[in-house]
Order: C-alpha cells, then sequence, then structure tokens
C-alpha cells in the first residue's frame, strides 16, 4: 500500500508454529503488485492477489525473514514492503492480529479509492470522495 505505514499488532504469541508474518528486507524498493497487474493483459492476469504476492516473493530472490512477536508486540513497516502471512504449521493455533495502516495527510495519490479515508477527528476527508462512494 503505497504511502503508508503499517502497524501490525500481536494479539496473540506469533511464531512459526502459528504463522509467522514473512518479510523480504529491501523488497520496498522493487516492484509491487498493483491492481493492474491481476487484470487482463496484466503480469498476474488472472491470479489472486496472494498467489501474485507469493510468485513476486519467488521473483524477488530476496532473504524472506519469518518476524516472530509476542503478544502486544508491534510491527511497523513500510507499506510496499512485500510481505505475507506464513503457513500455520500447527493443527488448531491462530494467528490474531490486527493490522493499521497510516496514511499521511498529504498523500492525494491513495490508489484505494473505495477504501474512505478519514481523520482522527472521525469525519473530515483528506481528499474529495468520488460523488458515488459509499461511506
Amino acid at each position: 500500500m503505497p504511502g503508508c505505514i503499517s502497524a501490525w499488532i500481536a494479539l496473540a504469541d506469533v511464531d512459526l508454529q502459528n504463522g509467522a508474518i514473512r518479510v523480504q528486507p529491501g523488497s520496498h524498493t522493487r516492484r509491487l503488485v498493483v491492481k493492474e497487474d491481476l487484470a487482463e493483459g496484466g503480469g498476474f492476469a488472472g491470479w489472486d492477489y496472494n498467489a501474485a504476492v507469493d510468485a513476486l516473493f519467488a521473483q524477488n530472490g530476496l532473504e524472506e525473514i519469518a518476524v516472530e512477536v509476542r503478544q502486544g508486540d508491534v510491527v511497523f513497516f513500510d507499506g510496499v514492503l512485500v510481505h505475507r502471512g506464513g503457513p500455520i504449521l500447527a493443527p488448531g493455533v491462530f494467528r490474531h492480529s490486527l493490522a493499521n495502516h497510516y496514511i499521511g495527510y498529504g498523500l492525494e495519490e491513495w490508489p484505494h479509492l473505495h477504501w474512505p479515508r478519514i481523520g482522527f477527528d472521525g469525519v473530515q476527508r483528506r481528499w474529495p470522495m468520488p460523488a458515488d462512494s459509499v461511506i
């Protein structure tokens, strides 16, 4: 998600058994999977987004790091860092987390127009929304 910082909060201990988040340091300077990639004629046309990210992980050829954290820990990362949830390896375990995305006030090029962007005051929109938007 270009133009934002992500804060991933662990609501339970997260390790390799319950799908630690996986990141590729340095991938934020490389190619992203964007909506156009999934459309007809795109590099991942007909793919689901998660499969495209998996393919991008392989194409990048960068080290993949599993981020293991304790309940309450917060992992901050650039919104364009290539990341994904790891596989859940143990039966009956879960990875519970909360992902938040913080967008700079002055960002004008938000690619997700169907997601309303509301200020901390709960009301003020930071750019004009299309007239047919539903909030």
